[in-house]
């Protein structure tokens, strides 16, 4: 019968001239360490020793080979590199800044000829904001955490799409097109003849690269990548093309490093195109914007002289390791720990600092800590808890003190209720086909939602003054042997249609509340549709407002009615001032896409 030892927990210490790592870890018996780099886990004091045959009574094991984590490094070599054997190692790429992204193609005709390349596309300095500093580009896998978060929160089963894969860990996303980008492109579409569908369509993107745990790799090379649309609404990407990171000669790139720093950023600017892509295709996605991102796919590195090929090193700590992802509100991090411990264990053994509440959830993590009651109850939120947030453990588990898993996904997040109802998923609500010359008024309205008018007509009708002038005759009747002319005013209708991309809309809509508060508002326009976007605080969670029309369609005119001049002396003229005021009648559509529409 196999023999069942306990494991021993034990302080390493690695000393030198800048100071002292310590860390703490539990090490198990020699040839129960042999037992652990199997798929499954079993508990310190449950693993056996081997039967002989397997390995011979009272023989050690050489120390080299042991690796609790998978990633090719022994546990050894670890320590003496100054590395926690519990944490898998290996070199991490991320984009550090987005210098320039762009999407175009010839995409029809304007004035009967072919419309030269019609992009969307943005350009930035290192010190524009934001992504012209360092920030967290993985977008997809933060918004699944929200999702999952705010799911977690009021007990409800995440839908299919939203489920985190490992495929959503490595995805970047680089563009971030903005309102007026976007509906600045929608609008010069608009004004195009002939769609085509053709293969003039490009991509092209020029950014930099980070390299995280850069410390003791002394090459990168063979780096592949490929570029994708991303569509948020559906969490679905679709490729674009695959890449090779490469030199300026079209050589692929090889990057030496110093051993000396954890983080190394090369100064290269990498460019990466596609061409040849479908018109009809890109006209599709940019319409429905998605954005545009890329993934690093694989690799090759060197550690202290040994090659690894990054795809193979991560099926075998994905195997043999805990994941734990951290998200907050700038940064989301994945690590891989060796499963001996809790999850608490764990996050402190990954240096974190943390407070937990009685029942093992997280009161503070680092600088980050929960300042609202639980349980949460949504639907009774106020506008004053908007930013504050809280922390949550789901996924495998729920608390602090449960035993990590091999091949189990621990997720840690940090959202205030404003991202999370944000996260929840648009609801659609919409207003059937009205006309009106009163106010538009849309209850249940708050920030982040966004109001579409599509606009079938917007005629004004306005009386205007039109003067009548009669030509010059002999004023008999006035005794006078004189010549005069005379002029006369008669107020007459006009009625026109209005063209809603030609005309400002910030001076013709007014937007207010039910108390007559004005609320402030984004507004933009493109073939006869006014976005209204509520991007900014409002006095209370949930409003009423009213969308009206100001100047010039509402003004208030005195015109006169009657002779207005002559050129006959002592003549009197006879007019009247009537009061007249402009009316408009607005056929529309309203679609309001928002938060709390549940």
């Amino acid at each position: 019968m196999p023999v069942k030892r306990r494991a021993k927990k034990w302080v390493a210490s690695v000393g030198s001239e800048d100071g002292e790592i310590k860390t703490i870890f539990k090490t198990l018996g020699i040839v129960t360490l042999i037992l652990i780099s199997s798929c499954s886990f079993k508990k310190p004091e449950e693993v056996s020793i081997p039967n002989k045959g397997e390995v011979s009574q009272g023989a050690e094991l050489k120390e080299e080979i042991i690796d609790s984590t998978g990633d090719g490094i022994s546990d050894k070599k670890k320590i003496e590199m100054g590395l926690n054997p519990n944490i898998a190692y290996f070199p991490k790429l991320s984009v550090a800044l987005v210098k320039e992204i762009s999407l175009g193609a010839i995409f029809g005709e304007k004035d009967g000829q072919d419309k030269d390349y019609l992009m969307i596309g943005q350009k930035y300095a290192e010190s524009d904001s934001p992504r012209g500093g360092d920030l967290d580009f993985l977008k997809v896998l933060r918004k699944k955490i929200m999702i999952n978060q705010y799911n977690f929160l009021r007990n409800i089963r995440s839908e299919e799409k939203d489920t985190i894969t490992k495929d959503d860990l490595g995805k970047s996303i680089l563009s971030n097109w903005t309102d007026s980008e976007f509906y600045n492109f929608k609008r010069e579409v608009g004004t195009l003849t002939n769609l085509q569908d053709n293969t003039s369509g490009k991509f092209k993107t020029n950014f930099t690269l980070k390299i995280h745990n850069a410390k003791n790799v002394s090459q990168i090379s063979k780096v592949k990548l490929k570029s994708f649309y991303f569509d948020f609404n559906n969490q679905k990407a679709d490729d674009v093309y695959s890449h090779y990171l490469l030199k300026d000669s079209g050589a692929k790139e090889i990057i030496e490093l110093s051993k000396s720093d954890n983080e190394y950023l090369p100064l290269t600017n990498y460019y990466l195109f596609a061409n040849e892509i479908k018109s009809s295709d890109l006209l599709q996605r940019i319409n429905e914007r998605h954005e545009v991102g890329i993934e690093f796919e694989d690799f090759d590195y060197s550690i202290v002289g040994v090659d690894y090929r990054y795809s193979i090193v991560m099926t075998n700590i994905i195997e043999k390791c805990a994941k734990i992802i951290i998200s907050d509100l700038q940064k989301t991090e994945i690590y891989y720990v060796a499963p001996y411990y809790s999850l608490l264990e764990a996050l402190t053994i990954l240096g974190k600092n943390i407070t937990q509440n009685k029942d093992g959830t997280i009161d503070k993590l680092d600088h980050l800590q929960t300042n609202i009651s639980q349980p949460i109850s949504f639907d009774s939120i106020t506008s004053s808890d908007l930013s504050k947030g809280v922390w949550s453990i789901f996924g495998q588990s729920d608390n602090l003190s449960v035993q990590l898993m091999a091949k189990g996904t621990y997720l840690i997040s940090y959202a205030t209720m404003k991202d999370l109802l944000d996260s929840s998923g648009k609801k659609e609500l919409k207003i059937s086909e009205q006309k009106s010359d009163n106010p538009i008024v849309i209850d249940r309205v708050n920030w982040g939602d966004e109001v579409t008018l599509k606009i079938d007509s917007l005629t004004m009708t306005k009386m205007k003054e039109e003067l009548t002038e009669y030509p010059v005759k002999t004023c008999n009747e006035l005794g006078a042997n004189c010549f005069c002319s005379d002029t006369y005013s008669l107020p007459v209708i006009r009625t026109s249609h209005l063209e809603i991309d030609k005309i400002n809309l910030n001076d013709i809509i007014i937007i207010s509340d039910e108390y007559g508060n004005q609320i402030k508002a984004d507004l933009f326009s493109y073939n006869q549709n006014v976005i209204l976007k509520f991007n900014y605080p409002m006095p209370q969670l949930l409003n009423k407002i009213n969308i009206d029309f100001a100047e010039p369609l509402k003004n208030s005119y005195r015109l006169r009615k009657g002779r207005v001049s002559s050129t006959c002396p002592g003549f009197k003229l006879k007019y009247s001032n009537d009061e007249y005021i402009n009316k408009y009648e607005l056929k529309y559509d309203a679609k309001i896409i928002g938060i709390l529409k549940y």
